[in-house]
């Protein structure tokens, strides 16, 4: 993840109030590949397991996908565990956004948030 951008004044309003709630905020595409993403921490995991990490995004993604024609699409996926929230929503078939944050925060508010986000012309200079 060395491509991790810092927040400067530059940024956007949306991502300053994303990173007030989140640990980190990036795009993974099919293969689950994060190319472009912010944050103000890292998840404390080595390299190799950041990349499994991203792939079973990827793969949950596009299996979640298999059932869209009978269940509907689906909204977004949480995974909690002891110390971080885990949230992924597709935002085609192609990429997922995909965002760790504290267990204390509220996921619902902050999926409101990844919505607005997600719908925003910022989300353009992350997937790019």
């Amino acid at each position: 993840m060395s491509n991790m951008l810092v927040l400067e004044p530059s940024k956007s309003t949306l991502e300053k109030q994303m990173l007030e709630e989140v640990d980190l905020v990036g795009v993974v595409d099919k293969l689950g590949r994060m190319h472009k993403f912010f944050g103000s921490k890292d998840i404390g995991l080595s390299k190799d397991k950041k990349d499994m990490l991203f792939m079973q995004m990827a793969l949950h993604s596009s299996m979640q996908h298999d059932f869209d024609e009978e269940l509907g699409p689906t909204s977004f996926c949480l995974v909690q565990r002891d110390n971080l929230k885990f949230i992924s929503r597709p935002i085609s078939d192609n990429r997922t956004v995909f965002v760790v944050t504290s267990n204390n925060l509220d996921y619902e508010s902050t999926m409101k948030k990844v919505t607005n986000y997600c719908s925003s012309p910022v989300l353009g200079t992350l997937s790019a």
